[in-house]
């Protein structure tokens, strides 16, 4: 951010953060974060989820990192009951950006940045009636990995000067944690326009997969050396990153198709156009790459070959499209330039003039493998702020032109094909707010990006302040708020006012797999008691590894122990399938897909143990002392299919109950048949009660069932009676008492 004239803030934007989140089947979303959590989101299935994290309602108190050359917790974790795409989109009086949020399964442990040199704004300000005063302000380039294990440790090699001359080496992470580092930039008014450190192609490595976003914070890239301040021209030019072995050999550059590309007509003003945009192509891999693009069906070479860490910038003329390919798989990123246009003077007083300019930002974004294009892809641009232009392009090859279907079902239009190649692209206008996306039929795949500007663009202009009405010169002596015997006017101070050209590009959600066949997998499964253990071990020579392991339509089950956490870039994983209730039956798909993509299924299927008991109460009542009483207890399985009863056994081994038979185990009970437990309770020992669990140990289950009774002595007493002597004829009743002085019910 930079200063700016306190008198004029820039309140044309409200800051917001947005997560684009898309879900094709129903879905419930979890987002957390520092001071922020939202639970049971729900996502209707084709539909998008739009989340304000800066929203009056629900705001996070830290939605960015802003904080460098240390650890910091304030990122975003968003977990879903099935697979969704999340786009991100920032938009602030300082910049806008957006980028496609890559899944952490699809996270790997080595990126090479994509950035371009620092550049320099100014912080504005105004201290006279006839000047402002910019003081040079660093623009900085950025890199910043993000970790979801806990004991990550990361290892950044910039390819220029760090700010703070902080050593990014051997970083620890834990999970949620990121780490920022800036580049320096020299802000020396006597080195304006003097090279700058350029981050572009720095290696970061890691222990675990790491998640990692680079660019710029702000930056123009062509500097025309014209304007005032010149922040307007200089918007934010941010991508998340894919990690090396995403990478591929084909890049499709398409131009920014808005009403600031050039169309050639005599009549344009070009100040008012976009004069280029900027194709880096990245050394990703050992060795060097050797390359070239299509131009107007000409093949152009690269002028040199690349080696890892080093990049190759291509200038083009953003006009047609055009193909870039290499021997061997690299990184492209696009940077589009913004605009700048002198918009005349401004009036000062006393016959003094200002000047004031126009601008339109520029963005990067990634140029997509063809080796990555996809077959659906959802899309979205937001209604924030008002007053912007939204385009999508997309690149196709020929024989499929008529197979990429919009969501209304017409065919999107294809109508600018790429010479010397078998591509063809469009672009075509995308309202905000509406839920879009994109299908290729018939085996159709494609690629593309969703980009928006202001359509009136960005200004900033310099108003000087008043003079005396005599004077051909500024008073040398001049007081604000005065007026002199001369006649001189109030003085007024300049003034300044600048309002940023935002703009934005992500690209259509990749499918984010590694190249190739895929890995043949070795699996072993064992069913217990507990669940199914799953050994999987990819069998490849050179196995791409390991990149999920989810369960699809699981009923009461969950993944209760896996070996190799995270399982993402592994050749070997052991993991165990539980019912999350064991007396309920379960069930699941164990869905392995390595880091190609390929997918191998594995069934789980738990029939739980269940037997019912008759009594379900073993209740042996009164029992004389000396006397014995046995119950019979009826143990049925209910399921179809048989099962073992391992041991029964009475919990407490009260010398009183005694389980007479079965007495050998173990015994089999048919599918939908029963045995009988003979349990015999004999008491010697006069006491008030006997209890005791009788336990029914199965296989994979232990049933507990209540024995009960009370032992005793039953004892009546009967009174006496005395009717003395009666009359003839005489009659008297008198009460018989009858005492119970044992224990138990007397019939």
């Amino acid at each position: 951010m930079n200063g700016f004239d306190p008198r004029y803030p820039n309140t044309r934007y409200e800051d917001k953060a947005f997560f684009f989140i898309y879900s094709s089947v129903d879905n419930v979303i979890m987002i957390k974060g520092r001071g922020y959590q939202r639970s049971g989101l729900p996502v209707a299935g084709g539909k998008f989820l739009i989340v304000d994290l800066m929203s009056a309602e629900n705001r996070a108190p830290a939605p960015i990192v802003d904080e460098h050359c240390k650890p910091v917790d304030n990122t975003f974790r968003i977990e879903a009951d099935q697979p969704i795409i999340v786009y991100q989109y920032l938009a602030t009086k300082f910049g806008a950006e957006a980028w496609t949020a890559m899944p952490v399964e699809a996270w790997g442990n080595e990126y090479y940045a994509a950035a371009i040199p620092g550049e320099i704004g100014g912080d504005m300000s105004t201290v006279t009636e006839f000047e402002y005063i910019k003081k040079n302000k660093a623009f900085p380039a950025e890199i910043l990995v993000i970790s979801a294990y806990d004991d990550t440790k990361i290892t950044i090699v910039p390819n220029g000067q760090v700010q703070n001359f902080c050593n990014p080496t051997s970083i620890t992470l834990r999970a949620g944690e990121a780490y920022q580092i800036q580049s320096w930039v020299d802000t020396l008014t006597a080195n304006v326009g003097g090279d700058q450190p350029d981050f572009g192609g720095s290696r970061i490595f890691s222990t675990k997969p790491i998640g990692v976003i680079s660019g710029n914070t702000r930056a123009q890239i062509i500097n025309e050396n014209i304007g005032l301040g010149q922040n307007v021209f200089k918007n934010m030019q941010i991508e998340w990153i894919a990690p090396v072995e995403q990478h591929g050999t084909q890049f499709v550059y398409m131009p920014t198709w808005d009403g600031r590309r050039p169309t050639g007509s005599p009549q344009e003003d070009p100040a008012e156009k976009r004069k280029a945009e900027f194709v880096r192509i990245y050394g990703t891999h050992e060795g060097e790459t050797q390359g070239f693009y299509m131009q107007g069906g000409v093949p152009v070479p690269y002028d040199k070959a690349i080696e890892p860490s080093k990049f190759n910038e291509v200038r083009h003329t953003p006009n047609l499209a055009r193909v870039h390919n290499t021997d061997r798989p690299a990184q492209a990123m696009m940077n589009a330039a913004g605009v700048v246009k002198y918009a005349g003077t401004t009036n000062g007083f006393g016959g003094y003039i200002g000047s004031a300019y126009d601008g339109w930002g520029g963005y990067m974004v990634e140029l997509t493998p063809r080796e990555q294009w996809v077959s659906f892809a959802p899309y979205y641009s937001s209604p924030h702020p008002a007053g912007m232009e939204h385009f999508i392009n997309v690149v196709v090859d020929t024989n499929h032109m008529h197979d990429v279907m919009t969501k209304g079902g017409s065919n999107f239009i294809f109508q600018r094909p790429i010479a010397g190649t078998d591509l063809i692209w469009g672009s075509m206008a995308v309202q905000p707010g509406i839920d879009n996306w994109l299908e290729g039929k018939n085996g159709a795949k494609f690629a593309g990006f969703v980009y928006g500007t202001l359509s009136k663009g960005g200004h900033e202009e310099y108003r000087p302040g008043s003079v005396r009405q005599k004077d051909d010169e500024p008073p040398t002596n001049a007081q604000r708020d005065v007026a002199d015997d001369d006649g001189s006017v109030v003085m007024h101070p300049s003034e300044y006012e600048e309002y940023l050209a935002i703009a934005y590009a992500y690209p259509l959600a990749p499918s984010r797999m590694s190249p190739g066949p895929g890995d043949s997998l070795g699996i072993k499964t064992m069913q217990d008691c507990n669940g199914l253990t799953i050994e999987v071990e990819s069998l490849n020579e050179n196995p791409v590894g390991l990149r999920s392991i989810r369960l699809d339509r699981a009923e009461n089950a969950r993944i209760g122990t896996q070996t190799q956490n995270p399982v993402t870039g592994a050749i070997k994983a052991t993991l165990k399938i539980v019912p999350i209730n064991p007396r309920a039956d379960a069930s699941a798909t164990v869905v392995i897909k390595d880091q190609t993509g390929k997918i191998t299924r594995v069934n789980f299927v738990y029939y739980a143990e269940r037997i019912s008991a008759q009594p379900a109460i073993v209740d042996f009542g009164l029992i004389g002392v000396g006397a014995t009483k046995t119950v019979d207890v009826t143990l049925t399985n209910p399921l179809g299919r048989a099962i073992t009863v391992k041991n029964i056994r009475l919990i407490k081994s009260d010398s009183a109950i005694t389980i007479t038979s079965p007495t050998r185990f173990p015994i089999t009970v048919p599918a939908n048949g029963s045995t009988v437990i003979a349990v015999r309770a004999n008491s010697t020992v006069t006491r008030q009660s006997i209890v005791d669990t009788l336990e029914v140990e199965l296989e994979c289950t232990t049933w507990k069932y209540v024995v009960k009774g009370s032992a005793g002595q039953q004892c009546v007493n009967v009174g006496d009676l005395d009717f003395g002597t009666l009359d003839s004829g005489e009659t008297r009743t008198l009460p018989l008492r009858i005492c119970n002085d044992g224990v138990g019910v007397i019939t």
